[in-house]
């Protein structure tokens, strides 16, 4: 993914139709759901979702949840020929943003400690804010 996008970055000829398929996902973890977002470069919205979550929730729910909406999205802006490069997530908590962990407290979420949430997600490129 990353790597086919350097790729289309060096051909001079190609940038600008690269550019136009260049997308971030953006991702909130809310209480009562897993709101999502796909932007291009330009930070237009190119299509969002909202997810809803049960009430009791636990970090692998969390996580497993948070896999199916990202596979729903992307696969929703594939069919415009859009592969997002990266993630980025705000995510309950406290967060190491160095090493990528959701550091806690739980708010709600049993197991939400010393979560290294980006191993977890199949993208190379995920950044946690809190």
């Amino acid at each position: 993914m990353i790597k086919d996008f350097y790729f289309c970055l060096s051909s001079s000829k190609r940038i600008r139709e690269c550019i136009k398929y260049a997308a971030a996902i953006g991702v909130d973890i809310g209480r009562y759901s897993l709101k999502l977002a796909v932007l291009n470069i330009d930070g237009d919205v190119l299509s969002e979702e909202s997810f809803p979550l049960k009430l009791k929730q636990d970090k692998d729910y969390i996580i497993s949840s948070l896999k199916v909406a990202i596979q729903n999205i992307r696969q929703k802006v594939a069919a415009s020929g859009i592969n997002p490069i990266c993630i980025g997530i705000a995510a309950k908590g406290f967060v190491d943003h160095q090493a990528g962990i959701v550091l806690g407290p739980e708010h709600g979420i049993a197991g939400w400690k010393n979560v290294p949430l980006p191993r977890h997600l199949t993208m190379k490129q995920v950044f946690l804010f809190s």
